[in-house]
């Protein structure tokens, strides 16, 4: 087995793109350049790709190439047994560097499974992988509602090694649908991950529903999930992110390609206020929820950029428009330390107290393979099972969800929940929650806002039970009101989540809308 310090030699540091190889190879050949960054137009994001696999070609692999091992993995479901889709993570077990199988988003192919950066991620839970001789610690996961197995300081030597690990579906999300609502893949501009690897992401970390987002384009995975065999796992929907260089961007689904509309060029569209881009987007796709992405982005978002009062919920820049159906709340990629968090939040609160109903979504935006992942967070729809994209539309319309980067959420209320309106009863109203989180996910406090005000918070003891945490709620109130739950944890989800960053977990659900005067009606 080789040293450390020369598996370091070998592996990085590098900020290269990387080589990339023919399918089910491995290596790390000189990857020795950086792609141009992408633009609207641009058609080279691939090129110094190409010149690095040629210059490799060229000098052969000398002395460069690191001794390999092989691992065999196979992932079972803890209760029936059968192989599951899975996705391992491997980390260097100090003072090991943690490998990397490219170091860009194109990954390699394998036998029922892809690998890029440190992931290999699997439909089948069962196959082999080519892998720098060292120690790892590996995360085997399959998304917040399952169970995780660390392996620890596992050696990879000449000899072939086994893996194998189970996992338990410890918190089942029956009658709910998870989707990612903004997703980016290579048909964006800034985004160079195949559409394939996106489909082995997916259902590897067991999100149900992919719904595209790329820049000005509508993609179509449909044909990828047949095509790889995975319609049983994910299920897929047509949208866009219509991307404005002056307003922001914004998220729309589910629509269909139409060659005549201009938005959909996949150009930067300059000008395009919102005061007729959403009318613009509606005449188009009459069923489409518009979704305003990552809001409080000081350069892309909708909210610092149209001067949003959250006060007032009125815009200050002149052109600017109510006509959306959901704000994005949490973002993954823009904000993974969640820095805008608090004051979206703010900003949503106000729209929902001047009489909005707005619901609230959290998105991965993953453009890469390494960090702002699928799925993370995600969100969970009150629809039901199989449900097409029309359906799952209307219910975040409605706001029958809740978002979450782990912790997982109910709440009863009279027999009703997120996005439901509730009559109080001689001006209260009377519930109970759950918070539940997988043994690898933390939670350490839950809050209750009432109309926008934080009205409780509650402590939520150290432990590994999936059921976290429950409590009840009374709230007295002479007028129209509403009602938030949301749960936090202090620690960071780890490597099998990200690299680059800390993201915690979060889960805040849409409103409980109160009408406490009984008249059916609901005007805070």
């Amino acid at each position: 087995m080789p040293s450390p310090s020369r598996l370091a030699d070998l592996f990085g540091p590098s900020a290269a793109v990387g080589c990339l190889l023919a399918a089910g190879v491995f290596g790390f050949q000189g990857c020795r350049s950086a792609a141009e960054a992408p633009g609207p137009d641009g058609g080279a994001r691939l090129a110094a790709d190409a010149a690095a696999r040629a210059a490799d070609e060229a000098a052969g692999p000398g002395d460069r190439e690191p001794p390999w091992g092989n691992l065999h993995y196979r992932v079972t479901d803890a209760r029936t047994g059968a192989p599951i889709p899975v996705k391992l993570t491997f980390v260097g077990a100090k003072p090991w560097p943690t490998p990397q199988f490219t170091r860009h988003d194109v990954p390699i192919q394998l036998e029922g499974a892809v690998a890029a950066h440190n992931r290999v991620f699997s439909l089948t839970g069962t196959g082999s992988v080519r892998i720098p001789q060292g120690r790892y610690d590996v995360w085997v996961t399959r998304g917040p509602e399952w169970s995780a197995v660390i392996r620890k300081g596992l050696s990879v030597a000449a000899a072939p090694v086994q893996l194998s690990a189970s996992l338990s579906h410890v918190a089942p999300m029956d009658g709910w649908t998870s989707a990612d609502f903004h997703v980016h893949a290579a048909p964006s501009w800034d985004s160079n991950v195949p559409l394939e690897a996106r489909v082995y992401e997916f259902a590897a970390e067991g999100v149900d529903v992919i719904v595209s987002t790329d820049h000005n384009l509508v993609t179509d995975y449909a044909p990828v999930v047949d095509e790889l065999g995975a319609g049983e796992l994910l299920r897929s929907a047509r949208g866009v992110e219509v991307t404005t260089k002056d307003w922001g961007h914004f998220g729309a689904f589910p629509l269909e390609p139409d060659p005549s509309w201009d938005v959909l060029e996949g150009r930067m569209l300059y000008g395009h206020a919102p005061k007729k881009l959403f009318p613009d987007i509606r005449s188009h796709a009459p069923h489409a929820v518009i979704i305003v992405n990552h809001p409080r982005s000081v350069r892309f978002g909708y909210f610092a950029l149209g001067k949003l009062n959250p006060k007032t919920a009125r815009f200050a820049k002149p052109g600017a428009s109510g006509d959306f159906d959901a704000v994005e709340i949490m973002n993954g990629y823009q904000d993974p330390l969640l820095l805008t968090l608090d004051a979206t939040l703010k900003d949503w609160f106000g729209l929902l107290a001047s009489g909005r109903r707005v619901a609230a979504t959290g998105d991965s935006d993953t453009h890469h393979l390494q960090h702002d992942l699928a799925g993370y967070p995600r969100n969970y729809v009150r629809v039901r099972p199989g449900a097409g994209p029309d359906a799952l539309a209307e219910a975040l319309r409605a706001g029958h969800a809740f978002f979450t980067s782990g912790p997982l959420l109910q709440l009863d209320v009279g027999g009703k929940s997120f996005g439901d309106l509730v009559v109080a009863k001689n001006g209260r109203i009377d519930g109970h929650f759950t918070v539940r989180a997988a043994p690898w996910i933390d939670v350490d406090h839950v809050r209750l806002y009432v109309g926008g005000k934080l009205e409780r918070e509650w402590a939520v003891p150290p432990g590994a039970e999936v059921r976290r945490f429950e409590g009840d709620i009374s709230v007295s109130t002479a007028k129209d009101t509403f009602i938030v739950l949301r749960a936090d944890g202090h620690h960071a989800l780890g490597p099998s989540v990200s690299v680059r960053s800390r993201l915690r977990p979060v889960a805040i659900g849409n409103p409980v809308y109160v009408d406490a005067d009984g008249d059916g009606n609901w005007r805070p």
